[in-house]
């Protein structure tokens, strides 16, 4: 827990805020009862498990003992001068880690205090697992039942968790030098509900065991929305929003083939389209960008030499291409007399 910084920022807010008692730990007795309707005695010599608030519970015992530090301790150690947290915490007694498992499904996924989506897809990994242990039905619509929502949901939330865990398992991230505990799930559940990239993957995007898999094309994907680019601090994707570029790309060998150059998503997808819209997008953009660049002239006072050249290489092709088409235009007009 201490690799992971917002333990410490989570100290500090204990330490100079308190303990907020509105956030219980979710205990159950260690070993569980066999009861899973009625609550548990409060017994105050017995051991308890806590299933949900270990972050909360670790910040505390390290407030109050900061020598259980295995790094960060001069810091907490400074933190804790000032803090004065009590050992009693407020819980909430579950007879079993199940009954707590089922009480967070509804909370976190359908409830007041939604998970993200990687939480959420853990938690139905968990749930799936649980079930199938016991024997009992973890299919898709099972487990949409428990949590009150679709099978297409649950399916695509799991299938990309095991996509995740494929990737990590392969040291996808490590290779790439993306931090993991950084990466935005989202992306990768939100891909899959698009129509044209679970094909380009080889799957069914409601199928949670990824059957069918082309793994080399998911890491392709994975480096287009979650690596930068080199020399760049954004990545292929750039933002979420153009995730639909990314879908409409993967209709194309030639903007595929764009994307493993390097390309932005936005512009290979342009070559997804037919010649005449792949032009007339392309017009449309360099407006866009000379228009942009025509409205910080006033403010930069010494272009370079770079700069320069780059507007009059603009100026001699605009040229060039406006001649091409006067031509075009002549042959067409000649072509129509002769006829």
């Amino acid at each position: 827990m201490l690799s992971d910084a917002s333990l410490i920022d989570l100290i500090s807010s204990i330490a100079s805020q308190g303990y907020f008692p509105g956030e219980p730990l979710l205990v159950c007795p260690c070993p569980e009862l066999d009861s899973v309707v009625e609550p548990p005695p409060v017994e105050t010599e017995s051991e308890y498990t806590a299933v949900e608030g270990n972050r909360r519970l670790a910040a505390l015992r390290l407030l109050i003992d900061p020598s259980l530090a295995t790094s960060h301790r001069r810091g907490i150690e400074r933190l804790a001068e000032d803090a004065s947290p009590s050992a009693d915490l407020p819980v909430i007694i579950f007879p079993t880690r199940r009954s707590i498992l089922d009480y967070l499904g509804y909370r976190h996924i359908t409830g007041i205090k939604e998970w993200d989506p990687l939480a959420k897809a853990r938690y139905l990994q968990q749930l799936r697992d649980r079930w199938r242990a016991e024997d009992r039905d973890a299919s898709l619509p099972a487990l949409a039942r428990a949590i009150g929502s679709t099978s297409p949901y649950v399916g695509r939330l799991l299938a990309s968790a095991a996509a995740f865990d494929l990737m990590e398992e392969r040291h996808f991230f490590r290779d790439n030098e993306i931090d993991v505990r950084k990466v935005p799930f989202s992306l990768l559940s939100t891909a899959l509900n698009y129509e044209n990239i679970p094909p380009y993957l080889g799957i069914d995007p409601d199928d949670a065991d990824l059957g069918g898999l082309n793994y080399e094309r998911l890491t392709d994907l994975a480096g287009w929305i979650f690596a930068k680019r080199q020399g760049c601090r954004s990545t292929q994707l750039d933002e979420s929003r153009n995730m639909r570029y990314l879908n409409l790309a993967l209709t194309s060998d030639r903007a595929v083939a764009a994307l493993k150059e390097g390309r932005p998503v936005r512009e290979a997808s342009v070559l997804a389209l037919e010649p005449p819209k792949i032009f007339s997008g392309a017009v449309s953009e360099a407006r866009r960008q000379v228009g942009l660049a025509e409205r910080q002239l006033d403010v930069v006072s010494n272009p370079t030499d770079d700069d320069r050249a780059g507007v009059l290489e603009i100026k001699e092709r605009s040229t060039a291409m406006l001649q091409t088409l006067a031509n075009r235009e002549g042959d067409a007009a000649h072509d129509g007399g002769a006829g």
